[in-house]
């Protein structure tokens, strides 16, 4: 629900999108870090984003904004869904964005072992 009374409000609005989306990269980077599931990915990118302003709401006694206003929430999916498929696909980032240093695929194989054991007897 963008504000559309005066410019000031609508650039808070849109200022603060864009640190929830942020802090949702940063939380989803750091949970690719530690090799994290896409579920665990989403988790991490929403505690990190709006975890703050929750714990704020609560102390205040105040309604706590994200349940209320779901473009919090498809923000942080889709910024999740996007760290996701560009860190696990290098390819598609281009290269001068992109470290010097050779991919570690130790991920993948925890991964593959994860799921492998538990699938099997």
């Amino acid at each position: 629900m963008v504000p559309s009374d005066n410019p000031i409000s609508t650039f808070i609005y849109f200022a603060d999108i864009f640190g929830v989306i942020v802090f949702a990269l940063s939380g989803a980077l750091l949970a690719g870090r530690y090799c994290l599931d896409p579920f665990g990915v989403m988790v991490l990118a929403a505690v990190t984003a709006v975890g703050g302003g929750t714990i704020r709401d609560i102390i205040l006694g105040a309604p706590v904004f994200w349940p209320v206003q779901t473009e919090y929430v498809v923000a942080i999916f889709f910024t999740s869904l996007l760290t996701i498929l560009l860190i696990r696909e290098p390819k598609l980032v281009p290269k001068r964005f992109m470290h010097n240093e050779r991919p570690n695929h130790r991920c993948n194989r925890q991964i593959f072992s994860l799921t492998v054991q538990r699938f099997l007897p």
